[in-house]
């Protein structure tokens, strides 16, 4: 009896230890696993499509890339996934942790993670699964209110905590706050609010509408880790300097300053500019309340499809590392795959092995290169980023040439897109697909040479690289 009195204990121990030790890494990870989202309607953005942005933000997953998957849904289409691998012990079920999802419908969403006081529900969290799983099975906003619904009672030992920015090729844009009680924990565990970007209006689970549609709306809605749930949780500050620079986007009416795509990108995704200790300075500038900071892994742009057109050519805009140090790179929905090299671990190889692609591989090396910009660009979940402050003086120097190569990109892009539109909408999978691997490869050789012009924009469709 003694020996099985002791065994019970040990196990007894055991269990409070790791029980401990989650609390532990749930208490130190909250600032680390925090990202800022936006969801922008139509009529707010100048060009007239939806847009959704995500910087993510998480010091130990610097590994990055863009993936095609074959769907199951045949009203869906296939889709694509912003991700890394989760190899840990702890893993639940799928390996991918997704970012972002888009599909050949044109329905995208991003995730922020919102913190949940409760250890149970933490550790039993499912958000970024339900992101896979919304991307692989909604075609629209309306599929997704759906979906929430159903979703608890197919899925009763999971939780959600988070907030999902939504935009469909049907003109739905919308932010929502979900959060799903584990089946154990005696509350009511089923509750989201809808916040719809196009009017304003704000209602719940239940249909009921919490604040009536708006007769002037901004259009826009921003969010980081914190919600009406959670309304305690960090992020807030991240949310407010988004907010600022949005409300400055929407006020101007010019294309070089206002509310597109491009701007979100090179305004709001590449900011650093927050709170500072009295020793900062901009040789040692603190990123801990920036929007790109030393533990933002990657943003995404998506520029979706206006109610009524062709979602092929929606695009998913990945820099593949920090922002503020990396290149926008374009890819169509509409192509059928990925360049190579937003997946391949080295370019040309074939082989995709790791988590990390080519452009993920650059950008990482260039954060610490010759230690000018960062001393270290890692981190983990109980400490967060290793070095929080960034050189501001280096960093403009590589913004020198990386802001030139993208704004070629950005506008390569925006003409190749209005020539397909101009050309009745006819569209080619194998153009897109050899378009969006030259500007892979253009951005790529370049970055790497650390010029601007090391490689000269010479895209013809006929001696474009091909798809893998």
């Amino acid at each position: 009896m003694k020996i099985v009195g002791a065994k019970v204990n040990l196990e007894i121990k055991f269990i409070i230890v790791m029980l401990l030790t989650a609390v532990i890494i749930f208490y130190f990870s909250l600032s680390a696993h925090s990202c800022t989202i936006a969801v922008v309607s139509s009529q707010a953005s100048l060009e007239g499509r939806p847009v959704l942005w995500k910087n993510y933000d998480m010091s130990q997953y610097w590994h990055q890339q863009v993936k095609y998957f074959q769907g199951e849904n045949d009203l869906i289409g296939n889709y694509y996934l912003l991700h890394h691998d989760n190899n840990s012990l702890w893993a639940y079920k799928s390996a991918i942790i997704p970012q972002a999802g888009i599909n050949e419908a044109g329905f995208s969403i991003v995730v922020a993670a919102v913190s949940d006081i409760n250890i149970l529900n933490a550790s039993t969290n499912a958000n970024t699964r339900l992101l896979m799983d919304a991307t692989a099975n909604c075609a629209s906003i309306p599929d997704f209110d759906n979906y929430l619904q159903k979703w608890r009672k197919a899925n009763l030992n999971s939780s959600i905590s988070a907030n999902y920015a939504v935009i469909d090729a049907r003109g739905g844009a919308a932010i929502y706050e979900v959060h799903m009680a584990n089946q154990w924990i005696p509350l009511d565990n089923f509750k989201f609010r809808k916040y719809d970007a196009n009017t304003g209006q704000v209602s719940d689970h239940a249909g009921k509408i919490i604040e009536p549609a708006q007769e002037s709306f901004a259009g826009y809605y921003v969010s980081s880790n914190l919600n009406s749930f959670f309304p305690n949780n960090t992020g807030s500050e991240r949310a407010i300097r988004a907010e600022y620079l949005f409300k400055q986007l929407k006020e101007s009416k010019s294309d070089e300053e206002g509310l597109t795509p491009a701007n979100i990108m090179r305004v709001l995704s590449k900011d650093v500019k927050g709170i500072q200790p009295k020793s900062g300075t901009d040789l040692q500038y603190s990123t801990t309340y920036c929007i790109s900071r030393s533990q933002t892994r990657s943003g995404l742009v998506v520029e979706g499809a206006a109610a009524g057109e062709d979602p092929a050519l929606t695009t998913f805009w990945c820099a593949l590392g920090e922002p503020s140090l990396s290149v926008y790179v374009p890819t169509f929905v509409g192509a059928g795959n990925v360049s190579p090299y937003l997946y391949e671990d080295t370019p040309g190889s074939g082989i995709d092995k790791s988590d990390v692609c080519a452009l993920n591989l650059l950008a990482d090396q260039r954060e610490t290169y010759k230690k000018m910009i960062y001393s270290s660009n890692r981190g983990n979940a109980i400490t967060g980023p290793f070095d929080t402050t960034i050189n501001k003086i280096e960093l403009a120097k590589v913004q020198d040439w990386t802001l030139e190569i993208e704004k070629v990109v950005l506008d390569h892009t925006r003409e190749f897109i209005a020539r397909i539109r101009n050309n009745n909408g006819t569209l080619d999978s194998e153009e897109l697909q050899s378009f969006q691997n030259y500007c892979a490869q253009y951005v790529y050789e370049n970055y790497a040479a650390g010029s601007a012009d090391a490689v000269l924009w010479e895209y013809h469709a006929a001696n474009a690289p091909g798809q893998k």
